[in-house]
């Protein structure tokens, strides 16, 4: 976060310097308001390239043989452009490993996933998860937190992990 606050600046300093040196090499003849406007432009220019770039970035960064399952778009009234095109601000990856076990006639999956959060601050959640194939329920729970927390849930035939580990 102190990094992209400080490109943010950065960004924003260079543009104002430029404009400045326009205004010198055109004697004069720009506004002097043309260089607070330009680094203001260039600092929005910079977030929303860092907005639609964070995700694919992200996605990158990936080992070979995730598949990401969600992917959140969300607009901002702070964040104009986001409404031209939504920013993904966060997304859930499954890293493709499994074990499969079976027990009481039901096969079980065990499998992790990994929620990305692009907010104030990066942030990654980690759940693991068990998924009965059989009765089609999954439990998942956060990492780190109680036990109690644990999520249970029925899942469709259409889930994406369900169709890649169950099939």
């Amino acid at each position: 976060m102190i990094w992209h606050l400080f490109a943010v600046l950065i960004v924003g300093l260079c543009g104002g310097a430029f404009l400045h040196l326009l205004r010198k090499l055109s004697g004069g003849r720009l506004p002097k308001w043309t260089i607070s406007v330009g680094a203001g432009l260039c600092m929005f220019g910079y977030h929303a390239y860092y907005d639609y770039s964070w995700y694919e970035f992200k996605a990158g960064q990936l080992p070979a043989g995730s598949i990401v399952i969600y992917e959140k778009h969300t607009t901002s009234f702070f964040k104009p452009w986001s409404y031209i095109s939504p920013v993904t601000n966060a997304f859930t990856v499954f890293d493709g490993t499994s074990k499969r076990s079976e027990q009481n006639h039901q096969i079980l999956v065990e499998y992790f996933t990994y929620h990305f959060l692009k907010d104030p601050s990066e942030r990654q959640i980690i759940f693991e998860s068990v998924l009965n194939c059989t009765t089609q329920e999954r439990a998942t729970h956060e990492k780190g937190k109680p036990v109690s927390d644990t999520i249970f849930e029925k899942v469709d035939t259409t889930d994406k992990v369900y169709q890649l580990v169950c099939s």
